[in-house]
């Protein structure tokens, strides 16, 4: 299934940077069908005489009575929908943002719909009915397990003394904070009886995870809160990240933080730091989608400087993103920003980034866009601007800025985009890697 913008023809059609604006928009889409997971799963996994290949590694499935398929993620429906097509599986449970489950077709594999980015009802049931299918499973059977970005709240089950309320508060007040994804997966692991490698605990049978990242630099215990693999935090290190964003009850009335210091306390087990039962493998990350987005571009002619593991505030990343592109023909850069929400309106990192870029960009067009199709609080994958955004708001240069500082400071670059137009809009893509930046200074018509 191929990814599309949909709204192309109104973000090109009529601009001053056409051209640019195009080739910022067909690269990204070039470096999302890079990551589309049914491409994936039928380039990496093979079976010939009745072993599975999955990247080098062999598995004769002949010795496998049952093959089980749970998982978690915006990809991984469409990572179920694959590998039924290849494998013989004869039971399964995954967790898809809720309203997507008719968009694959699935049989064995059931699709159980669930909240992101809060976790819901959905996702504990989906959490529950998981864990039951991997604990179910003998010595004789093999578990694939299909994780992907979005995994850690699309499948939930509190640990005792925790309920669905304390998980969801916690989250999002996390993400308010601008706490990164390392962070927020160190409180969640230490909160769930599924997370952090408890997964793979709680199951007797072979195991092997086909992980789709959505976190910069893929350490493989991050990817979904790591169910599956050795988990490197720690309760300490989660009571540090709730200090440091100050979320932290000092008198333990929270069950969050009394929780987390009875396992510094070491009254509750801490996470698995060592799995014997249990292999991953890599499928694509954001390294994927920027690989193929430069490649896109060198064929059209550009040398494009290239930035990976794109961190920070959205709006400083914005900044440095258009006085970059103020000394290169093209750039294409990746990961994923923050944004430290101080004000009440409604946007998402990419158009944050996007929107504050337009303060500083003096030629071309630049885009962000999340990989996933939906960016933060929006139904946008992202924005478009160019050299001339800002001047749309108004004529005046100084009440251009200010108009544009307003929305930023408001966190409401969607109703920006939506009033002056820049919207890219993709609907949910059925992956997700981070997010994708590409700008472009000056193209040949």
């Amino acid at each position: 299934m191929r990814i599309s913008i949909r709204n192309r023809d109104s973000l090109v059609r009529g601009h001053t940077h056409s051209v640019e604006r195009r080739l910022c928009l067909d690269a990204i889409e070039a470096g999302m069908n890079a990551v589309e997971p049914r491409a994936l799963i039928r380039s990496r996994l093979g079976v010939e005489n009745g072993v599975l290949r999955v990247d080098g590694k062999r598995y004769d499935l002949r010795g496998f009575r049952n093959i089980i398929a749970v998982g978690a993620g915006k990809a991984s429906g469409a990572m179920a929908e694959a590998v039924e097509d290849i494998l013989p599986v004869s039971v399964g449970a995954v967790c898809v943002p809720r309203g997507t489950e008719d968009d694959f077709r699935t049989k064995s594999i059931r699709l159980i719909g669930a909240g992101h980015p809060k976790p819901d009802s959905g996702s504990v049931s989906g959490g529950r009915q998981v864990l039951e299918l991997v604990e179910e499973a003998s010595p004789n059977d093999l578990v694939l397990c299909l994780f992907s970005g979005g995994g850690s709240a699309l499948m939930e089950l509190p640990a005792e003394g925790v309920s669905l309320d304390d998980m969801q508060r916690v989250s999002m007040s996390l993400m308010k904070k601008g706490a990164d994804i390392r962070e927020l997966n160190a409180v969640r692991k230490h909160l769930s009886r599924i997370k952090g490698g408890r997964l793979a605990q709680a199951c007797r049978a072979k195991m092997v995870s086909l992980l789709i990242s959505d976190v910069v630099r893929s350490p493989l215990d991050a990817i979904a809160s790591g169910p599956t693999v050795p988990d490197r935090s720690t309760f300490m290190g989660a009571k540090k990240v709730l200090q440091k964003r100050k979320l932290w009850d000092a008198d333990f009335r929270d069950p969050v933080c009394g929780h987390i210091e009875r396992g510094v306390r070491k009254r509750i087990e801490e996470t698995p730091k060592k799995l014997s039962n249990s292999e991953a493998v890599l499928l694509a990350d954001n390294n994927t989608a920027v690989n193929a987005t430069v490649e896109f571009l060198k064929a059209k002619g550009f040398k494009p400087a290239v930035m990976r593991n794109v961190e920070g505030e959205a709006r400083v990343v914005g900044r440095k993103l258009a006085m970059l592109l103020a000394r290169h023909s093209c750039f294409v850069a990746g990961g994923e920003t923050t944004v430290t929400v101080k004000g009440t309106g409604k946007g998402g990192r990419n158009q944050e980034l996007a929107l504050a870029s337009s303060l500083y960009l003096k030629k071309g067009a630049l885009a962000s866009a999340g990989t996933d199709g939906i960016d933060g609080s929006s139904s946008a994958a992202g924005a478009l601007v160019d050299a001339n955004t800002m001047m749309h708001c108004s004529e005046d240069a100084c009440a251009a800025r200010e108009i544009v500082e307003a929305y930023l400071n408001a966190n409401d670059s969607n109703s920006f985009f939506e009033k002056f137009g820049g919207v890219i809009s993709t609907g949910w893509t059925g992956t997700n890697v981070c997010d994708l930046m590409v700008g472009v200074a000056h193209a040949e018509k």
